[in-house]
């Protein structure tokens, strides 16, 4: 039989997880109890336990009731001995421990501050889409009108905007008007407007021709290289250029597709609306499936719910994130990747609420913790990991459509109307 001694270390060395290199003073109790133990062998209480063993099978029934009252108060200081407190979570840059003795992992979180600034240009027209490449080079296009013509798109050069005329080999207009941008260098920049073109930092010439007999059309980029472009548009149109020749690919859907974003060329989102119907699509390297899908013809919901987010107008994710960020008419939502199933992120307030918004039109983010929303009516929302802020100050009920947002590592831009909104970290 093992002896007093052993069985009592053994107890509570389980028990209370002690070791050298963990153990504190006074943070559990009657554990740090086994530092006494150690230091006198266990001498005291190895003795004092064999000798009521011995008492009780020599005497009489009051020193067994004493040795089993013992034994109770041993056993019952024993339990008030804690358990062993929860280990720290390990969290992957960018997150922290929720609390001081935390298991789960919270995002960090970002500044709401910004140094804002308006730059108005033209007379009038609407920009739909911007691209900052750094705070001295910003680009804009869509419709500009000014009192020197018709123009394009607009380029920031760290001092001031210069307005551009879009025209070249296989144009025949003053300029196009594109709605989809995506920069690569001074002299490799394409556009969408119906068609493709590509300025060479020379002129702007058409290089991918829609079929004029149908409703196609390219609207929106997102590119993985200069070798592997991505154009979405009309009637659920997909284009890729692969460095040397345009092909169509299938995408499954007629839904008008209004957004494209990526996080490699195996992991595409594009999305799309018209009037009653939605549908978020997928790039897996290969075919595009379809994600998510809405038709009101077929769905009697008229509120959200997980399986169902109703018009959806544009995604954003990373690489790291496991949802979607997605906005349409009913505002933010959080969607899980691998299951579909989606939560609000922030509501959309509407005109009878105290704090309305406009219809979200973009979202873009820099991390999870750090994502911009801009829509209708001069709607600016921004996350910082924590909770969503609305930038009241540019709000319009009088119809601002801030329908591109650009980022840099500094600063957003917001393009809309004639004018660009510039928020700069503090």
């Amino acid at each position: 039989m093992e002896n007093h001694k052993f069985i009592i270390r053994k107890y509570l060395n389980a028990r209370c997880n002690v070791d050298s290199s963990t153990r504190r003073v006074g943070r559990k109790g009657f554990c740090n109890a086994i530092s006494i133990f150690e230091m006198f062998n266990y001498s005291i209480l190895n003795h004092f336990l064999n000798k009521m063993f011995f008492t009780v099978l020599h005497k009489n029934a009051f020193s067994l009731i004493l040795m089993l009252s013992f034994n109770l108060i041993f056993i019952l200081f024993l339990s008030a001995c804690p358990d062993d407190p929860p280990q720290i979570a390990g969290c992957d840059p960018g997150y922290h421990p929720c609390g001081e003795d935390s298991t789960e992992c919270c995002l960090d979180t970002t500044s709401h501050d910004f140094v804002w600034d308006v730059d108005t240009f033209g007379i009038g027209g609407y920009l739909r889409e911007i691209q900052v490449i750094d705070e001295n080079n910003i680009w804009a296009v869509g419709e500009i009108e000014a009192d020197s013509g018709n123009y394009g798109g607009a380029y920031w050069n760290g001092v001031s905007w210069e307005l551009k005329e879009l025209n070249g080999l296989g144009i025949s207009v003053q300029t196009i008007t594109p709605r989809g941008l995506w920069f690569f260098s001074e002299d490799n920049i394409w556009f969408a407007s119906g068609s493709i073109y590509h300025w060479d930092g020379i002129q702007t010439s058409l290089v991918w021709l829609r079929d004029i007999n149908t409703e196609e059309t390219v609207e929106k980029i997102w590119a993985f290289s200069e070798n592997n472009i991505f154009f979405v548009g009309s009637q659920g149109t997909i284009v890729n250029y692969d460095g040397s020749s345009f092909n169509r690919l299938e995408s499954g859907s007629d839904v008008d597709l209004t957004d494209i974003w990526g996080c490699s060329d195996n992991e595409i989102w594009a999305a799309g609306r018209e009037y009653n119907k939605s549908v978020i699509l997928k790039y897996n390297g290969s075919s595009w499936v379809t994600f998510y899908e809405w038709d009101s013809s077929l769905d009697n919901y008229m509120v959200p719910n997980e399986e169902l987010l109703l018009s959806i107008s544009s995604i954003w994710t990373t690489a790291d994130m496991d949802s979607l960020i997605a906005v349409g008419a009913w505002g933010v939502f959080t969607v899980s990747k691998q299951t579909g199933k989606a939560r609000w992120s922030y509501q959309r307030r509407w005109d009878w609420d105290p704090s309305p918004i406009g219809y979200p039109l973009r979202v873009r983010g820099r991390a999870a913790n750090d994502i911009f929303v801009s829509g209708k009516r001069g709607t600016i929302l921004h996350y910082n990991g924590k909770n969503w802020k609305h930038y009241y100050d540019f709000y319009d009920p009088g119809g601002i459509w801030l329908r591109g947002i650009g980022l840099s590592n500094r600063s957003a831009c917001f393009a809309g109307a004639n004018l660009v909104i510039k928020a700069i970290k503090q």
